[in-house]
C-alpha cells in the first residue's frame, strides 16, 4: 500500500471565502490507481476576478512492508514510493456571477434603402445576472442621420437571466 499527503494551498483565492480549506491522506491499495480529492468551493455573489488556488502531493510513501513476521529485507530492494512530474495542481475558479458581456450579433450588416426599419441584435454572454440596462446610440459613418437613416438612442434592458 502507499500513501500520499495532500493539502491546499491559496493562490489569488483564499481559503474560508473562496474555496474550503483541505488537507489529508490518500491511501492506495494495492491494484488502485485513482483518488479523488474533494474541496468545497465558496459560491459568492461578489463580481471579482477569476481566481485560483493549488492543490499540493507531498510525502509518498510505502506503508505495510515487509510484512510482519518476515525476515529484515535488503533496504536498497524495498519499494519507494515517489512524486512524479505533476504534484500540484492549479485549480482555476471561473466567476460566474458576471452581469454579462454585451455584443452585437453580428459585427456588420447590410441592407437596401427600402428595407423601411431593421433590427439589430445585442446579444448578452458570459453571464446573465441581474437587470441590466445598456445605452445605445446610432453614430454616422458613410450614412448620414437624419438623410440615410432615422437617428436612434436609448437603452436595452435585460432581465435577470435574459440573453438576447
Amino acid at each position: 500500500m502507499e500513501r500520499v499527503d495532500y493539502r491546499t494551498e491559496d493562490g489569488t483565492a483564499n481559503a474560508g471565502s473562496d474555496y474550503e480549506f483541505a488537507e489529508g491522506t490518500l491511501l492506495f491499495k494495492p491494484g488502485e490507481n485513482l483518488k479523488e480529492i474533494t474541496v468545497g468551493v465558496i459560491d459568492d455573489d461578489i463580481f471579482e476576478e477569476d481566481e485560483y488556488f493549488y492543490v499540493h502531493l507531498s510525502n509518498p510513501r510505502v506503508v505495510g512492508y515487509p510484512e510482519i513476521g518476515t525476515a529484515p529485507l535488503d533496504t536498497s530492494a524495498t519499494p519507494k514510493a515517489v512524486l512524479g512530474d505533476n504534484h500540484t495542481a492549479t485549480v482555476t475558479i471561473y466567476d460566474d456571477d458576471h452581469a454579462g458581456i454585451f455584443t452585437f450579433e453580428t459585427a456588420s450588416q447590410r441592407v437596401s434603402e427600402s428595407v423601411g426599419v431593421m433590427e439589430v441584435k445585442v446579444l448578452r454572454t458570459s453571464g446573465a445576472r441581474g437587470l441590466v440596462a445598456v445605452p445605445y446610440r446610432t453614430v454616422d459613418g458613410t450614412a448620414r442621420g437624419g438623410e440615410d437613416y432615422e437617428l436612434a438612442a436609448g437603452k436595452l434592458e435585460f432581465q435577470n437571466d435574459e440573453t438576447m
